[in-house]
């Protein structure tokens, strides 16, 4: 089971951060470096898994997660730290 609060607080910031940057993937990477952190930090009544496991199961999911998600966009992060990342316009 997922906790809902963390998942509402990485779209949350992924959603300003892609407004203010306008740039989809810093928002991406940002929201996946950011939920394992807050799985530390959120009360984990919400991420006890099955058969009594402890929300430290729910911690490994998280990061095994965002480094799932950071992979996925290496192409998109050399873009970032070259500066070339394309950015979303908003005009027609």
């Amino acid at each position: 089971m997922s906790n809902w609060k963390i998942g509402l607080i990485c779209l949350v910031f992924a959603l300003i951060l892609m407004l203010l940057t306008r740039m989809v993937s810093l928002g991406s990477c940002t929201a996946a470096i950011l939920f394992p952190v807050l799985t530390l930090f959120i009360d984990d009544s919400y991420t006890v898994l099955s058969a009594g496991k402890s929300g430290s199961s729910y911690l490994i999911y998280s990061i095994i997660l965002a480094i799932i998600v950071l992979y996925n966009h290496r192409s998109n992060i050399k873009r970032l730290m070259n500066g070339t990342e394309n950015r979303l316009s908003f005009k027609k």
